[in-house]
């Protein structure tokens, strides 16, 4: 048990008591700044022993992020906000429910279909679902920095490849790009470009009521010194995961009072002069 003290503003910090806090033994792909710059991980999700849940009576269940683009990292920090602190939604939010998932700590979405650009993949409902074994459903999870399709979905399709085809078909169909074979970060599909070509694409995740949309530029990883771009996605092992990377310059707020995520675009580097 510790005594946490957090900042309320300039002038004034509030402090806690008894908060749960310890070390992890069998954490696995943790991988921290070798600076050390990064020292831990802030639990956040439904675990009784996150910090979200431990604090849910002083926060009013609610706590906030945006996360600023990883260009920009260097010149502006992200920031965790709590409760009262979290800005007043803008005008273009939009809001998804939480999916309850028995016997999971996470945060899962229902995700209902996928579009590239303007195409809709079209998959039957019921596709990202999460099953009863656990696997399967669709979860967002800044913890993971790149976003992850499920390979194996309900009817045995192999979503991921379904819309790398979409990208493959853009770039290479439509504008004639010219394939990379292996880079050092390890995507599947990257493509030679130059400075003039602008017609990146973008990526929406249709939940429900909901559609998040990617803006282009963080749909894709950029090495402007090797001329390459990548689609900066993985093949999901069992779940399909809305990471980081696709998180960037949006504000994201996990309402546990009406049990509901709530997105909007926002320039999260002045996240910290508010």
């Amino acid at each position: 048990m510790e005594r946490f003290t957090f900042p309320v503003d300039p002038a004034t910090t509030r402090q806690i008591d008894q908060v749960i806090f310890g070390c992890s033994k069998y954490s696995q792909n943790i991988q921290f700044a070798k600076s050390g710059v990064i020292s831990g991980i802030l639990g956040m999700s439904l675990s009784p022993d996150s910090l979200a849940s431990q604090l849910s009576d002083v926060t009013q269940k609610r706590f906030s992020y945006c996360l600023v683009p990883f260009t920009q990292a260097q010149q502006a920090p992200s920031v965790v906000r709590f409760g009262d602190d979290i800005p007043h939604p803008s005008s273009n939010i939009q809001i998804t429910p939480f999916v309850p998932t028995p016997g999971s700590h996470y945060f899962h979405l229902n995700l209902l279909d996928i579009s590239v650009g303007f195409r809709k993949l079209g998959f039957p409902p019921g596709t990202f679902k999460a099953r009863a074994d656990g696997s399967g459903g669709c979860i967002i999870d800044s913890g993971a920095l790149i976003p992850q399709i499920n390979q194996n979905v309900e009817g045995g399709r192999n979503a991921y490849r379904e819309v790398m085809g979409a990208f493959q078909q853009h770039y290479e169909v439509t504008y004639k790009l010219k394939r990379v074979g292996k880079v050092p970060q390890g995507f599947a599909l990257c493509y030679q470009y130059t400075q003039d070509f602008t017609q990146f694409t973008s990526m929406t995740y249709h939940f429900e009521d909901a559609d998040y949309i990617v803006d282009p530029k963080y749909v894709n990883f950029y090495d402007e010194q090797g001329g390459y771009f990548c689609v900066a996605l993985l093949p999901g092992g069992g779940k399909s995961i809305l990471g980081a990377w696709h998180q960037q310059n949006m504000r994201v707020t996990y309402n546990g009072n009406i049990n509901s995520l709530q997105f909007s675009v926002e320039t999260c580097a002045n996240d910290i002069q508010n």
